[in-house]
């Protein structure tokens, strides 16, 4: 920490260190209310990885979210749903590349970036054109979405953001329309 010169400090006769003239002025309290009101902010804040699938923006939430991958080969697997493309090889790691693509507009993304979700129990790679940008937003721009049926099912909600509504991936019910679609 630096240094308080003479006639720097609280009692201006004295040499202190930055740490103790900060506590005999009360700085460290302030500095510790400073930490706490960041961590209202942040509880407040939604953070979302944006990407480009295709002509459409998606919204995956921060956490969910483990890395971003490119130029990793797909692996073919056979006797999967046309959305699931295959596997890739991360770090020795196999991960199920979803292709939302395939699942909503029926025709296979031309891509070869990959945003990996971040779990204990899946190891899934969602196939992506490109990283849009990493949204931070206010939690009252989040909305969900009050039906459930067909495409919307895949989506948690909504978030608003300059460039319209993005609809917010929903990692775990996709996981179950996976392990559901692989049972039959």
């Amino acid at each position: 920490m630096e240094k308080i010169e003479r006639g720097q400090g609280p009692d201006k006769g004295a040499e202190e260190t930055g740490a103790s003239a900060l506590e005999s002025t009360g700085a460290s309290t302030l500095e510790s209310m400073g930490e706490s009101a960041e961590a209202d902010v942040d509880a407040t804040l939604a953070r979302f990885l944006v990407a480009r699938i295709g002509q459409r923006l998606f919204a995956f939430p921060a956490e969910a979210v483990r890395e971003i991958v490119t130029d990793v080969p797909i692996y073919f697997v056979p006797f999967v749903p046309p959305y699931i493309r295959g596997i890739i090889n991360r770090l020795g790691e196999p991960y199920t590349v979803c292709d939302l693509h395939a699942l909503f507009e029926k025709r296979n993304l031309d891509a070869r970036a990959f945003v990996i979700s971040r779990g204990e129990d899946d190891a899934m790679a969602f196939l992506i054109s490109e990283v849009a940008e990493m949204l931070k937003v206010t939690r009252d721009k989040v909305r969900p979405l009050s039906t459930k049926e067909g495409e919307l099912s895949y989506f948690s909600g909504m978030v608003a953001a300059g460039s319209g509504n993005i609809p917010v991936v929903a990692i775990k019910s996709l996981l179950d329309k996976l392990a559901h679609d692989l049972r039959e």
